[in-house]
């Protein structure tokens, strides 16, 4: 044998382990193992669904009496639970239909509670009312329709919660107060938190009309405004006009959002938001009007929000809130008329006199009484509605003019202790010799009545179903009376004239400076400095935009002449045409078809002395007419949804403080949004009906709502069980230690007994022993007897 050479690094002699020689082989993997785990499983998908191919087995359907076939879909499903909808389960796949084909889903599917009660029903209805199976499912009906009941007075007091804009807090307590009249409650779900649970499903109740109403309207407007609320946060609010079912302007709010970034690209983010949450895809094609605050970040020209949204929607039309225009209009002429601006001065001097301090406001009321009069507290004169504020204000004094003189006079007399602070009587001093010059008191008469035009055309400024022409027309109306005001005294102002030339007196006290001519002069320098402010502001409305040029379809404007009425407004209604022409174009209306319609429109309008959005709203209620006015019910709907003013986001930011307060400034924006909106859309308590609610609740749970169950109801009953079965058992210690004592007393009694009788035989026996039987007598010892 021989031997081969070591090599190197090797010892000769030495032999080398195994484990040394060569490293143990690597097992080989299997095909399986080399797979990784998701490409089995979509192997094995492929496998069922497309080289293995399932069929029905009729044999099924003698195994499953409940099981159908559908040859036309392919597809097996159990007829009971398509036939009892409301007891079977809607999520399985049976009662879809299910063309997987699979005999596991036939066995679990058989024994289930669900089928089982479906079947029930279908056999009650074969076999007829007087089946016992019937009488029970009449029972369980019976059942849940009292609970049924119980539930919709649940969300009954839920609603009233929301709508009367109380915190959840007070659901329990509003639950036991029903209950305690007699109400039926179920004996669950009295907590807060399932009143916050019911409000999600009520709420969606009030939305979805609503929201379909939004996406089935051909044209809307969107409105913002922005706020910050309680929590210090900036919030956006977001309001849609659109047609209803009667055709005529109504204001929806939408939502609240939380203002991330106060740009225009951040509010034009924020409505994109909105819309995305409330699904309207294509609200762009739809979208014609703009409506906010006179804020640069809205109507910027270049980068504002209305800017924004005119590069996607060249036919918009941005409008600034018209009642917005008549306060900045008053704000104007105030900067340019030196008596106006000392009257408004004055005003909010009373007004901060009486705000901070209770003991001056109860002095003035006990003036009043004295003088047998009555007095109200002087308001504020800014706020959303800056018109009727001032005007309100100013009334207050004029008619209480007598008791603000006689309390100022009383507080800058010497003879008062203590004495007022030097400030408070420098502000006493400068209101009373304000109220005490005749040009003053006459000024301040003038300016009720002016006021009062002015608070009347910001009243008609913030209806929600104003239109252009119906601002235009107000404003027109304002103006007259303004006018009107210049050449007569007013009848507040006749008043003191009078008073004064009779007694020198006006109320009681003695005015100075009497000057009449001046403030004639000055009446008419306010006239017209007010009109001026107004026209500036309104001139966009008045002629050259579109929205004005709309004036061409109203009757009352036109022209008796039938060849002028021919003529008339051609030319605008060209304009209107070019402006909405790619709207137009995408509901394939040419111009040539618009002119023959505007034609037509004429010499129907010219017949009827309706208003024009009466009109309007007539036409598109009628099929037919809509019809024969293709391209003009598109004008006029676009007309009736522009967006006039914003007066409706100033009530949902006054809703918005009623609900976040003091005591819930943690509520999120999605939160507030549903809660809001129940307080602003939601019907009244009157109107409102839970059954609709009931049932969403009842169908919208991932699981069976089960309202009469308690999941702790059987330990409740194994521990009462329990309890009685101690109770019994001490009961029974304690009886048989009673008569174990009465026992024990007998046998002593009875023992005694014994031991008596036994003595008295023993001296019987003994006495017998002593004596002879002759000489005892039988009385004698039945005397013994007795005594022993």
């Amino acid at each position: 044998m021989f031997l081969s050479p070591p090599k190197q690094g090797e010892q000769p002699g030495k032999k080398k382990r195994k484990t040394e020689l060569q490293p143990p082989p690597k097992k080989r993997e299997s095909k399986r193992e080399s797979q990784s785990e998701e490409e089995r499983i979509q192997k094995a998908r492929d496998y069922e669904g497309k080289e293995r191919a399932r069929a029905f087995i009729p044999a099924w359907l003698d195994q499953f009496p409940w099981l159908r076939f559908d040859k036309e879909k392919n597809e097996m499903f159990c007829e009971p639970c398509r036939h009892f909808p409301s007891i079977s389960d809607k999520t399985c796949s049976l009662y879809k239909g299910n063309s997987t084909f699979r005999k596991t889903l036939l066995d679990c599917h058989d024994p289930s509670k669900k089928q089982e009660m479906c079947a029930a029903a279908a056999q009650a209805k074969i076999a007829g009312e007087n089946s016992v199976v019937a009488r029970i499912l009449r029972g369980l009906s019976k059942m849940q329709d009292e609970l049924r009941a119980g539930m919709s007075n649940l969300f009954h007091v839920a609603y009233f919660v929301v709508k009367s804009e109380r915190p959840f807090a007070d659901f329990p307590v509003l639950v036991d107060l029903n209950r305690r009249t007699g109400a039926k409650m179920p004996l669950c779900y009295h907590h807060d938190k399932a009143c916050a649970r019911f409000f999600v499903d009520i709420y969606q109740f009030i939305y979805d009309p609503i929201l379909a109403e939004v996406k089935s309207a051909r044209f809307f407007s969107v409105m913002i405004d922005g706020a910050t609320d309680k929590a210090i946060l900036e919030q956006e609010i977001v309001y849609v006009r659109y047609l209803d079912s009667t055709k005529r302007p109504k204001n929806v709010f939408f939502s609240i959002e939380h203002v991330k970034r106060a740009n225009a690209k951040g509010l034009y983010a924020l409505i994109m938001g909105a819309f995305a949450r409330g699904r309207v895809d294509d609200w762009k094609k739809r979208l014609v009007g703009f409506g906010a605050d006179g804020a640069a970040v809205n109507f910027g020209k270049d980068n504002g929000v209305q800017a924004l949204l005119k590069r996607d929607i060249a036919y918009l039309i941005a409008l600034h809130c018209v009642a917005h225009r008549a306060e900045r209009g008053l704000v104007d002429s105030l900067k340019e008329l030196d008596k106006l601006k000392a009257l408004h001065q004055n005003l909010k001097w009373l007004y901060k006199h009486y705000k901070f301090s209770p003991k001056a406001l109860h002095e003035l009321r006990l003036v009043a009484d004295a003088l047998e009069e009555k007095v109200l507290k002087p308001t504020n004169l800014a706020g959303a509605r800056f018109l009727p504020y001032i005007h309100k204000a100013n009334k207050i004094v004029c008619e209480s003019y007598a008791v603000f003189v006689t309390y100022f006079q009383d507080l800058l007399s010497t003879d008062r202790r203590p004495k007022p602070s030097p400030k408070v009587r420098g502000r006493a001093y400068r209101i009373l010799t304000f109220l005490m010059d005749y040009d003053n008191v006459l000024f301040s008469y003038f300016m009720r009545d002016t006021f009062e035009a002015l608070s009347e055309l910001s009243l008609n400024f913030q209806k929600d179903s104003l239109t252009v022409c119906d601002a235009v027309e107000a404003l027109e109306t304002c103006s007259l009376k303004l006018v009107d005001l210049q050449f007569e005294p007013t009848e507040g102002m006749q008043e003191v004239i009078d008073a004064v030339s009779e007694t020198g007196l006006f109320r009681g006290t003695k005015l100075k400076y009497v000057n009449e001519g001046q403030i004639l002069f000055l009446r008419k320098k306010v006239i017209d400095v007010l009109i001026k402010h107004l026209e500036k502001r309104f001139q966009d409305l008045q002629k050259g935009s579109v929205p004005s040029k709309c004036a061409i379809f109203n009757p009352s404007q036109w022209p008796s002449d039938r060849q002028e009425l021919a003529a008339y407004g051609k030319q605008d209604f060209a304009d209107i045409c070019e402006h909405y022409q790619p709207l137009m174009d995408e509901h394939s209306v040419t111009t040539k078809m618009l002119k023959s319609e505007f034609i037509l429109y004429k010499s129907y309008a010219a017949a009827r002395t309706l208003r024009m959005p009466q009109i309007f709203s007539g036409i598109l209620c009628d099929t037919e007419r809509c019809k024969q006015y293709k391209g003009l019910s598109i004008l006029f709907e676009v007309y009736l949804v522009l967006a006039v003013n914003t007066a409706v986001c100033e009530r949902g930011f006054s809703c918005m403080k009623r609900v976040k307060n003091d005591w819930r400034s943690c509520l999120g924006t999605e939160q507030l949004s549903r809660l809001m909106f129940s307080s602003i859309e939601g019907p009244s308590m009157d109107n409102f009906d839970a059954a609709g609610a009931v049932e969403k609740w009842w169908t919208s749970g991932n699981r069976a709502r089960r309202p009469g169950f308690n999941p702790w109801q059987k330990e409740q009953e194994q521990e009462i069980r329990d309890d009685l079965y101690e109770d019994l058992v001490l009961m029974d210690q304690e009886a048989e230690q009673e008569e174990n004592v009465r026992q024990e007393a007998i046998f002593d009694e009875l023992g005694l007994e014994a031991e008596n009788v036994a003595a008295g035989d023993k001296r019987l026996a003994e006495a017998l022993d002593d004596s002879d039987e002759s000489d005892i007598d039988e009385s004698d010892i039945d005397t013994f007897l007795k005594d022993h």
